[in-house]
């Protein structure tokens, strides 16, 4: 009975073998990347005061949910400036309690004891599936993206308030009067200085590392403005004065006065009645702090309970109930007084427009207009710059309530890289069936390290597979820019219709313009059939590119075994060639150009339809030569590099 020899056999069907585990190895990789996930993960842990009984900073309850919720996805979104379904990106988000298995523990023996679990997790998983041909890094940019958005929702909502003050626009378009604009703008400037002044308090050495500005910056500027552009606007307005409307402005400041006075009489009885409150407190403190001793027998006064309070630590920021009615005094006061400079200012300002219905000229108007309108877009510039700095600022400050245990990191859901390297191993194997008569011959040192050595190399050669293929397709670009500017294509003007035959067909009358008008509209059809045939030849250069690169991996992967590394050459010639195809459309286009350029020879005597006839006809010839060399770009590249 004849030996059965697996090495002989292994030789004997080497080729088929390995045409079958190419096959295999590309039908796999196709199927695994067609079906490919990546899922993207970061653990994230809450850190402020009462979490652990499942509260927010503000005290309401944590909902963790809203990681996923449509205003952080859609900011998300903005920012990273992509497109799709946001229900889409929500459905394939997932949220999960990280618990340590000493807690498990813990919360399975409560349970089994009937007793309730009061364990509030503070740290969770958040998960993003995407598809493979989004990629692992939209997976991780789209994530970082949620989390980051959701750090600033967190802290609007919890901590820090976002900024709520929408800058006023379109004002004359709405049909309010120049000094209504002006007020109205006037009453943005303050709120927004005000909401500046608090930030500055707070928060005096932020400065936003994407506007460059701190809140004291901002400050200045909103100072400026109510220094100078507010009164110059004033100014302006009541020069003349500027009206568009009196009855309807006058009406407006009718009202405008009439509020002011029935707030102020409200104001007023407040601030009277906590007067009245006030000494009411004091006399019966007074009363009753008689009647109070301390252990040595010393009355209680108001100084003893000062140094009591500064004693347990309070200091001089103290504030009992005293100092706060107070404090409510004086900002009644305040307002009191506030509105009665205001009022006595718009009587004024009523005075001046009164029994008047139209003022200024219409250069004057324009001018008024002009004015407001840069105010406008001065404030809304700045309030995109505010409303930059203030998300940098919630953004900032949610390090101190939520934290990134984790950077993001992204897993695929096939490992395609394994199938790879087993396609790899494969071809490795083969070859030495192949170049070793047995496996006595890998005893000899000299062949088993040019073995390895060619295992490495193909190895290295499918892990930066596409480098290598960016690193040709480099080469390639080189050389077309090159040409490029030898050549002076870059700099060619747009080609215009020669002057002679534009000239000719101006001075046609409408009989002869017939057959002229049917010479155009053949010659025209020609032309873009021609046109489209050149641009999908191009754009199939284009896709033979992306083709070859996605599938690289396979072919190089082939450079394990002697016999089968002519594969990977043959591939690696073939793209080159594909590369520098370019560099024949190239040529072809300059060539073309100079064809082109010669001004066309145009006799005297002949019908304006043979001359046109005659033009398109030698345009027609000199893009057909173009697109047959285009066309033959591939043919002339594989025959000059010996691809047959």
């Amino acid at each position: 009975m004849k030996k059965f020899e697996i090495l002989r056999y292994l030789k004997r069907f080497s080729l088929l073998i390995f045409l079958v585990s190419l096959a295999g190895a590309a039908a796999i990789y196709l199927y695994a990347d067609g079906r490919q996930k990546y899922t993207a993960s970061v653990i994230i842990r809450y850190t402020n005061d009462g979490i652990s009984d499942g509260y927010t900073p503000d005290g309401s309850d944590l909902d963790v949910n809203e990681i996923y919720s449509s205003t952080v996805i859609s900011q998300a979104m903005d920012a990273l400036g992509a497109s799709g379904r946001l229900s889409t990106i929500r459905s394939n988000i997932s949220v999960t309690p990280v618990i340590s298995e000493d807690q498990e523990t813990i919360n399975e023996a409560l349970l089994q004891k009937g007793e309730e679990v009061t364990y509030f997790p503070d740290t969770y998983k958040v998960s993003l599936v995407v598809d493979g041909e989004q990629g692992a890094g939209y997976a991780r940019n789209m994530l970082d993206a949620i989390i980051q958005s959701y750090c600033t929702y967190y802290t609007e909502k919890y901590v820090e308030q976002k900024l709520s003050l929408n800058p006023s626009s379109g004002l004359l378009d709405n049909g309010y009067d120049y000094y209504e604009c002006i007020r109205i703008l006037e009453n943005d400037t303050n709120e927004m200085q005000d909401y500046l002044l608090s930030k500055r308090e707070h928060y005096p050495n932020f400065r936003s590392s994407r506007t460059g500005y701190t809140y004291a910056d901002l400050c200045d500027i909103y100072s400026d403005f109510k220094k100078y552009t507010i009164p110059e606007l004033y100014a302006y307005v009541l020069n003349g004065p500027q009206v568009r409307d009196g009855t309807v402005l006058q009406e407006y400041l009718a009202n405008t006065i009439e509020t002011a006075k029935q707030n102020e009489q409200i104001t007023t009885e407040q601030r009277d009645s906590l007067w009245s409150l006030t000494d009411q407190y004091v006399y019966k403190n007074a009363d009753l702090l008689q009647n109070y001793f301390t252990d040595r027998g010393e009355v209680v006064s108001s100084d003893y309970i000062l140094n009591n309070i500064e004693l347990e630590g309070a200091g001089d920021k103290a504030q009992t109930t005293y100092d706060g009615l107070v404090l409510k005094l004086v900002s009644l006061e305040q307002q009191v007084a506030s509105s009665q400079i205001d009022r006595q200012f718009q009587e004024e300002i009523l005075q001046s427009f009164r029994n008047v219905d139209f003022g200024g000229t219409g250069e004057q108007h324009a001018k008024m207009e002009s004015m407001i309108n840069d105010y406008e877009a001065q404030l809304k510039s700045y309030y995109e710059i505010i409303n930059t700095s203030s998300k940098e600022l919630n953004l900032y400050i949610s390090a101190d309530y939520l934290k990134m245990i984790s950077s993001v990191q992204v897993a695929a859901a096939i490992n395609v890289k394994l199938y790879l390297m087993l396609a790899l191993v494969l071809f490795f194997v083969i070859g030495v069936m192949k170049t070793c008569g047995s496996f006595t011959e890998l005893k000899r040192p000299e062949v088993a390290f040019k073995c390895f050595i060619r295992f490495v190399l193909a190895q290295a050669a499918v892990t930066y597979g596409m480098e290598l293929m960016t690193a040709l397709f480099s080469i390639a670009q080189g050389t077309i820019q090159t040409i490029m500017g030898a050549s002076g294509l870059s700099a060619m003007e747009a080609s215009t219709l020669p002057a002679e035959i534009a000239s000719t067909i101006e001075d046609v009358g409408l009989l002869e313009s017939i057959p002229l008008w049917a010479v155009t509209l053949l010659g025209s059809l020609f032309i873009w059939v021609l046109s489209l045939v050149m641009i999908l030849t191009v754009y199939g250069r284009f896709f033979k590119l992306y083709m070859a690169t996605a599938i690289a991996p396979i072919p190089l992967s082939s450079f394990a075994g002697q016999p089968s590394s002519s594969i990977g050459t043959a591939f690696i010639k073939s793209y080159a060639a594909i590369c520098l195809e370019g560099c024949v459309i190239l040529l072809a286009c300059i060539i073309f150009s100079q064809f082109a350029s010669s001004p066309p020879v145009v006799t005297e005597g002949l019908a304006p339809a043979t001359v046109v006839w005659n033009y398109i006809g030698e345009l027609v010839f000199n893009m057909l030569v173009l697109v047959g060399s285009i066309k033959m770009s591939d043919r002339i590249i594989r025959e000059l590099m010996g691809l047959g």
